[in-house]
This record gives structure tokens, sequence and C-alpha cells, in this order.
């Protein structure tokens, strides 16, 4: 069944080449107990992992059934019960013992499960982890493993070492009863055990392999197909054992994502009310012009496409509250009002929401050296990103205050203010106050952009670097890991699929509940606590690309891209180590 032709092995310590096996030919049977017997240090260990395929000889083939080995032979072919620790600390003894099922797709068979654990006197420790485990305790679940896998061949490395004489027989007489139906190759310093109870008993002396193996009629048995299993459950079982890592890098994501997402929606929310404001306020087209040389005017200059006159003084009266004074626009289809309407008769007044709950019965008192004048407000303007207090009057009521008249300013309104005041002030002295209020407050804007990029750049690179770290240090501890799942048959590139699955997992979590947080805080400043009463915007989500919460996309596909870009970089990076190395250093 499986023919050893001309193996050779060596290692090198130094620029020293010591030969471990030389020029081994050997053909195993398809069922039966073969004994290896030799001393520390000759090769035994080296023999088993070859003929398992996890080692590689310098020289010779190894065949199964007249062929070639495949990739999948250590999968499909080999249970191995290693010489060392061979348990996932994550799994507890059941979940171990079973996991051989999962990395080659076999059926889970309680019976068989049942008798096995009764006859190694596990049954009480299924719940138990392998830290809980004495030595012997540990030796007989990795016997359990491999006699509930179904294979052609189990390869066992000192299986009864630490186990008192009575256990040793146990484990012998279960080893014994496999070896009638498939080939059980075991290695041993126990020499009277190994005669006591194998077919074939061999030595390794001096590079070779000594003894002889009784032939068998050989038939090969029929391969059994099974149904595609997936290891989620090893999966969750290490995130679980790397909780406080996880949760660590978890919290931190988290904290870089709200406030992100807080500068960023703060941001849009400023820049909308600024764009609003250039929108709605009410002398958005209003600006004046003086002479450079002080000098009132003496008449009106021709100004073209814009509605102009001398400017009339409402400051040099009073008022019955605390507010500015100014004139509404005769082009006022722009301002939006939050109540009422528009004035018509020349005592009818508007005021900024601001000032609404100052005033009672909608009355005002406007009063002049001279006069006096009941005004009515007939309705509030919504506010504007500055929620400054204003009273508005119709522009008919200069008419009322003709001895206020200011011959030295002349106020302009046109829809085209900044090309108009270019042109203007050539000639004369221009002041554009709005304008310039607007230009100062998205200038400062752009300040916060720069500065919430550089903020989030840094967060983006801080987050990568911990989850370097973090993954570095987790897949470090777990070299040993994926040494064993690689001695029960995974191949690297489905070690690398879990290694990946489970940073998606991760990834998406924390994309996930960082959105969810988002959306708490953006429906909780925006319609609980109501932002823009105190800070004159809200939070504001824009389209990035397809509608506009895409930005919890976004989150959600970074965090994908991170964790699954550094999981992938740090298990490369284990995927190159000697794994065989690996299990002799435990």
């Amino acid at each position: 069944m499986l023919t050893l032709q001309h193996i050779t092995k060596s290692y090198f310590s130094g620029n020293d080449e010591i030969k471990i096996l030389d020029d081994i030919s050997i053909t195993f049977p398809q069922k039966g107990l073969i004994g290896i017997y030799g001393k520390s240090g000759c090769g035994k260990s080296t023999f088993l992992n070859i003929i398992s395929s996890l080692e590689k000889p310098d020289q010779g083939d190894i065949f199964f059934y007249n062929e070639k080995l495949t990739e999948t032979f250590l999968r499909d072919e080999i249970a191995f019960v290693y010489q060392n620790h061979d348990l996932i600390p994550a799994l507890n003894v059941k979940e171990n013992i079973k996991l051989a099922l999962k990395t080659s797709h076999q059926s889970f068979h309680q019976q068989k499960f049942n008798m096995i654990i009764k006859r190694l006197e596990i049954e009480r420790l299924l719940s138990h982890y392998p830290s809980q485990l004495s030595l012997g305790q540990s030796r007989r679940v990795s016997i359990a493993r491999a006699l509930l896998k179904n294979t052609s061949i189990i390869l066992a490395d000192e299986p009864t070492g630490a186990l008192h004489l009575q256990q040793a027989r146990e484990v012998m007489e279960l080893l014994k009863e496999a070896s009638l139906k498939r080939l059980v190759i075991i290695v041993s310093h126990d020499q009277k055990l190994l005669k006591e109870y194998c077919d074939s008993l061999l030595t390794v002396e001096n590079c070779k392999i000594k003894g002889k193996i009784k032939k068998q009629t050989e038939k090969r048995r029929e391969q059994s197909y099974h149904k595609k299993s997936y290891l989620f459950m090893y999966i969750i079982q290490q995130m679980k054992a790397q909780k406080y890592k996880l949760l660590f890098l978890f919290m931190f994501q988290i904290i870089l994502i709200l406030s992100s997402f807080f500068i960023i929606t703060a941001l849009q929310g400023v820049n909308e009310q600024i764009v609003l404001t250039k929108k709605r306020t009410p002398l958005k087209n209003i600006m004046t012009i003086e002479n450079y040389n002080s000098q009132e005017f003496k008449e009106l200059p021709q100004i073209h496409n814009a509605y102009y006159d001398y400017q009339s003084l409402l400051d040099l009266g009073t008022l019955s509250c605390d507010a500015m004074m100014e004139y509404l626009p005769q082009y006022n289809r722009h301002i939006v009002l939050k109540e009422g309407r528009m004035p018509i008769e020349y005592n009818e007044v508007l005021i900024t929401s601001s000032l609404k709950d100052k005033i009672s019965n909608h009355k005002l008192v406007y009063k002049t050296e001279t006069k006096e004048f009941e005004l009515n407000v007939v309705g509030v303007i919504e506010e504007d990103f500055f929620k400054e207090k204003y009273v508005y009057f119709p522009y008919i009521f200069r008419n009322v205050i003709l001895d206020y008249i200011n011959h030295y300013v002349i106020v302009i309104e046109s829809e085209n203010c900044l090309k108009l005041s270019q042109q203007l002030e050539k000639d004369y002295l221009v002041t554009y106050e709005n304008g310039e209020k607007i230009q100062n407050y998205t200038e400062l804007l752009s300040y916060g952009q720069i500065i919430a990029i550089i903020f989030i750049a840094v967060s983006l690179m801080s987050s990568m670097f911990l989850l370097y770290i973090v993954y570095t240090i987790i897949i470090d501890e777990r070299k040993h890991d994926c040494s064993l799942l690689v001695m029960m048959g995974v191949s690297l590139n489905r070690l690398l699929g879990l290694f990946i699955k489970e940073a998606f997992f991760i990834g998406t979590s924390i994309g996930i509940c960082g959105v969810i947080l988002c959306q708490i805080i953006f429906y909780y400043c925006n319609h609980v606590l109501t932002i823009q009463n105190y800070l004159s915007f809200s939070l504001k989500l824009e389209k990035y690309m397809f509608f506009n919460e895409d930005i919890y996309l976004m989150i959600i596909f970074i965090y994908i891209l991170l964790t699954v870009l550094f999981a992938y970089i740090s298990i490369k990076r284990v995927l190159h180590l000697d794994f065989v190395s690996l299990l002799r250093e435990e």
C-alpha cells in the first residue's frame, strides 16, 4: 500500500551536514500494527514526518497504491498522534477531537466517539481546555482524535509516553483494534510494549531501517466522499480566546470611527448652512459705495442692472428691543419665512427667529427724535448660519423718515454683487459686508476641512498600525496552532482562507457596530439634542457615490479591507515557516 524508495534525509548544523536517513526503501502493508524502535535522535520522528508528507525527503519517492502522493494525502489518509503538545489551546477537548473530522470533511459518528472516549477514560474531560489537562490526559485526547478520524494510516509518535502502564496497555489495545482495518505505525522507546502488541518491529540504526514486515494480500479501500465542512467553530473559538486583544482593537477603532464621523458630518453641516445662507440671507445682494475722498454724492451715479439709492440711517432711531435694523431688499423672493408673511404696510416688519420669544404681542416701537412708530411683526425669517438678531423694515419706511437720508453712502442691490463690486471699486470704496462675512466663514471652513483631513489621515494610519500590531501578535501566538492544522492536512491555502474569513468577520463587525453607533449619534444630535439650536448647524450626510448614507458603506468597506489586508500580511509571513520545526519546539 505505502512504498518508500531510496529515501534520504539530512539536516545542516551550521556548515556540517548530519545525515538522518540513508537510502531507505520499504513497503508497508494495507493494515497491521508496525512498531519502530530506536535511540533518541536517530530519526524515528523524521521518518514519520516523511511518511505523512509533512517533510520532504532530500532524495527518493513515496508511493501510495503505486501513485505518488497528492496534496490531499495528509488530509484524507493520515491521522497523526504527535510527540509533543498537539492540542489547540482555544478549543476544548471535544472540539479538539472533532477538529480532525472538520479538516478532512468527514462526518461525525456519535456512537464511535462515545466508545473511544470511554475506552480512553476522558468522557469527563470533554468540556476541559488543554491548559487544564495533565500531559497524560492530553496524550489520550490526541489518540482519541486520531482514532475517530477515518483514514488509511495512523502515525503515532510516542503515543504511550507520560501514561502509566495500565493506560499505555489500553492505548495499545485500541491501536491494535484499529490496525485490523488500517495501517498503524508507532514510534516508541518502549521496545517491550512494541514487541508485545506489534505485528512487525523495525529498528532505526545508523540511518537505516532494519527488520522485516509481514506481507499481506492488499486491496485498496474504496474512496469515501464526504460533504464539505467548514471550520467556523475553530474561528469562533479562536476569537473567544483572543477576546481581550480583539476588544481593545474593537474599542479603539470604534472611537476613531465615531470621532471621524462626527467631524465629517459636522463640517458638511456647516458647509450646508453657509450655502443656504448665501442663498437665503435677506442682504445677500446688498452692498454700499462711498467716494474715496469721503465727499457726499451730489447726485446718484448711473449703475446698470441694479437698484440703488441713498442710505437711510435707521440706526439714528431707537428700537424697543436689542436688535440690529436693516431694510428689506426690493427683490426678496430668496427670503424664506419660518412663519407669517411679507410686509405690505410701512409699519410692518420681519424679525429673525432668535428674536421671536423676546417680543410680546408681535409689537415693536421705533422712535426718532420727533416721532414714534408702532411696528407690527408680520413674519419670522428662517434663521441663517450667523444667527444674528435683526429687524427688517419694508423699503417704503424710508419715505417716512426722510430726514435720516445719508448722501455720503449709496446702497446698491444687485443679483451679481461680486462682479459689480469689482467694477465699482475702481471709482468707489465698496463695502460688501455679507459677502465678506460669508467668504471669511468659507475660508475658515476650508481650514477646518484641511485639519479634518489631517486628523482622519492620522487616525487611519493609527488604525492601520494598531491592526498590524494586534494581528502580528495574534498570528505569532497561533503559529503552533497553524502547525497542528497543517499536521491534520489543512492546506496552506485553506489555512490562509481561515484567517481571511476571521479577519473579514472582525472587520465587518467593527464596521457595522461603528455604523450603528454613528447613526445613533447622528439621530441624537440632530433630533434629540437638536444641536442646531446651539451651534447654528446640524450634522449632515452627503452623497459621495450613490446616496446620502453611502459613508456608512465606506466605513464598513474600509475596515473589511484593512483587517483582511493586515491578516493576509501577517499570515503570509507565518506560512513560510517550517511547521515541523515549530511542532518540535513545543
